[in-house]
């Protein structure tokens, strides 16, 4: 029984592993964008078309495309409370064409789409940072707790039944 529970603690270790690795780059992004605070500065996001496109493998992503500073760019809008787009007409109805998005914008930053996420151009709402240091938290959370405390419970379980075994010996069957 005891071997069993130290099996069922071991899956729990692989299972605690892939959970935290589903969130880690969601996380990663959430450090680099508080690393690199100080060079976002606020501009404006000025509308000109969207894509969408069906993601075969990890869902759909969409963007809208447009200007900052003068720099064509893309920008993935959080949707609050609403559903999401299922195609970029629906996204152009939501932000239609000329249609002005107040935006922090980092040119430095990487173009590429990282989990979804442009990381140049973010939504400049009232409470922006406050709301990114709640999601990084979260984030942490999730990343940073379930393997080591999944660890722990895994070797002081293996600790007790390694003891075990040396003060109850089993007789060898013969």
């Amino acid at each position: 029984m005891r071997k069993v529970f130290q099996s069922l603690c071991g899956f729990a270790v692989l299972a605690a592993l892939f959970y935290s690795w589903l969130w880690t780059l969601s996380f990663v992004n959430r450090i680099n964008i508080y690393r690199n605070r100080e060079a976002y500065k606020p501009e404006t996001f000025l509308v000109s078309g969207a894509e969408y496109s069906h993601g075969d493998e990890g869902g759909d992503s969409w963007w809208l495309t447009g200007t900052v500073a003068a720099r064509e760019e893309r920008f993935v809008p959080r949707l609050r409370g609403g559903s999401l787009p299922r195609s970029a007409n629906d996204l152009l109805e939501r932000y239609p064409k000329d249609t002005r998005i107040e935006v922090l914008y980092n040119p430095n930053v990487t173009e590429t789409l990282v989990q979804g996420e442009f990381l140049r151009v973010l939504s400049a709402i009232p409470d922006y940072w406050q709301e990114e240091a709640r999601l990084r938290y979260r984030l942490g959370v999730r990343v940073l707790v379930p393997v080591p405390l999944t660890l722990v419970v895994y070797l002081a379980v293996r600790f007790v039944n390694r003891r075990h075994a040396k003060l109850h010996p089993q007789p060898n069957g013969a």
